[in-house]
């Protein structure tokens, strides 16, 4: 950090720091943003990191960034990055999908009591995803675009349901 230099020569001084990289771009999220998930306004604080600020939804109980970026960065969007033209690479990727997929079925199984049954992939991915073997056994299902806005709808329709069984407000959920 470069030392503190005196802003003024008059008496009192008053000094001037230049703030770290993480300050400055934790100071550029001014976005403030509803959950991706449910789209309620009902954020909880959870921690900071490399000057981003990460908040649970107490609605849905989903984790984001908020505020989030101007100009929001998609880390799962594998095309815009470097090709995966290598094969090795396309192996390696589709072997971590295949243990994600088992680790979602270990903790769902864990924490619902259920075996899951069912699995919508969103986003970008590889075409080999759907043919891990975890896959068929899981349900798993490609969505595009459209079905992928549908199937949030439907997630926040069984959020709201399940609140007001709940006897929870969600009266700051935006629309």
């Amino acid at each position: 950090m470069p030392p503190a230099r005196p802003v003024t020569t008059e008496e009192p001084q008053r000094f001037e720091f230049a703030p770290t990289s993480a300050v400055a771009t934790s100071r550029s999220h001014n976005r403030f943003v509803v959950c991706p998930a449910c789209q309620a306004d009902v954020p909880s604080y959870l921690f900071h990191r490399a000057g981003v600020r990460f908040v649970r939804c107490a609605a849905c109980s989903a984790v984001y960034v908020n505020p989030a970026r101007e100009h929001p960065l998609n880390d799962l969007a594998i095309e815009r990055g470097r090709p995966v033209t290598n094969p090795r690479d396309r192996e390696l990727m589709t072997a971590d999908f295949e243990s994600l997929l088992q680790h979602l079925e270990a903790d769902h199984a864990r924490v619902a009591g259920a075996p899951l049954t069912r699995t919508l992939l969103l986003g970008r991915y590889l075409p080999e995803f759907a043919e891990v073997p975890s896959a068929s056994r899981l349900g798993l299902r490609v969505a595009d675009e459209v079905e992928a806005h549908v199937a949030v709808q439907n997630s926040r329709q069984e959020i709201e349901a399940r609140a007001r069984t709940q006897g929870r407000d969600l009266s700051r959920v935006r629309s």
